[in-house]
């Protein structure tokens, strides 16, 4: 008799799928997209349709590997754990629990996964753990340090936006379950922007695409902040009274020149004032940032 299992996709993507997989005698047999979930609805990526190909594939490990020299050798869980438990042991009985440093970061990104290696360092006595990472996170800290929390909208709040700017992103690839929301807005009068300097699948669906200099958005943005702010005139009471460091951020835009911003981000003044329009002007606009913009 078959047996049907709600669960999710655990890849490290904004899209967090439900899938329903189905088993017969112990084996998963087939897989496929929970249409029951309104974001991820009844499809899946390349590599989630992959996943049974994935689970029975002949290279897969299953067994632990122990470095021999240039080589490694298959060993059993019982001496990979007892080998693991020993220089747990060792080291913590020499140096103590802040010796040990627990080092985790993305991958499989399952509930079991995130919570059960806390629990096993707490019931060890703790240990040293990582702050930060190496991807999204330099970008998260200036956003919350900027912006304060990271509160986005449902993806269904979209149909309401008159301008969609994805800024360094490329979500026909690497956000599939977003696109379909994207279509939905545009056929309700919405446009799209899409800057990059590479023309990506998604700019190739784009009203306007806007292709800076590599590593030049962040003078793209500066450029678009100082249109705004003349088209903004002296009524700044909103801004005024919802930031601090106003002034400075001022002076921040005063030390560039149009000219000069165009020159370093190799973009046009229409350009600039096409993206000043879609945020002062043709509102309301939704945003969708990529990791690019951590340089600046």
């Amino acid at each position: 008799m078959n047996k049907q299992i709600a669960t999710s996709c655990t890849h490290d993507c904004p899209c967090g799928c439900s899938v329903l997989v189905t088993i017969k005698d112990g084996q998963i047999i087939s897989h496929k997209a929970d249409p029951r979930n309104p974001v991820t609805r009844n499809f899946l990526c390349i590599k989630g349709n992959r996943y049974i190909k994935r689970y029975a594939s002949a290279e897969r490990l299953l067994k632990p590997l122990r470095r021999k020299g240039t080589h490694f050798v298959t060993i059993s869980w019982e001496d990979a754990l007892d080998l693991a438990a020993e220089k747990l042991i060792q080291t913590r009985r020499e140096s103590g629990p802040l010796s040990t440093l627990w080092a985790q970061y993305s991958g499989s990104l399952s509930l079991l996964n995130l919570i059960m290696p806390r629990i096993f360092w707490i019931h060890l006595g703790g240990s040293t753990i990582t702050e930060g990472g190496i991807s999204i996170d330099a970008l998260q800290a200036a956003q919350k340090n900027d912006f304060g929390a990271c509160l986005v909208h449902d993806p269904q709040d979209l149909e309401n936006s008159k301008n969609i700017v994805i800024w360094g992103r490329n979500p026909a690839v690497t956000n599939i379950h977003l696109m379909p929301f994207i279509k939905e807005a545009r056929e309700k009068g919405a446009k799209l922007t899409v800057i990059d300097p590479r023309y990506s699948e998604t700019a190739r669906l784009a009203d306007h695409h806007i292709a800076p200099r590599p590593g030049g958005d962040g003078y793209l943005a500066i450029g678009v902040a100082k249109e705004i702010r003349r088209r903004q005139g002296n009524t700044q009471g909103f801004v005024t009274g919802r930031t601090n460091g106003w002034e400075d951020y001022l002076s921040m835009l005063d030390q560039y020149e149009d000219t000069d911003l165009c020159l370093k981000a190799d973009v046009t003044d229409d350009q600039i004032n096409h993206l000043a329009s879609c945020y002062w002007n043709k509102g309301p606009c939704a945003t969708f940032l990529g990791l690019g913009v951590n340089w600046w």
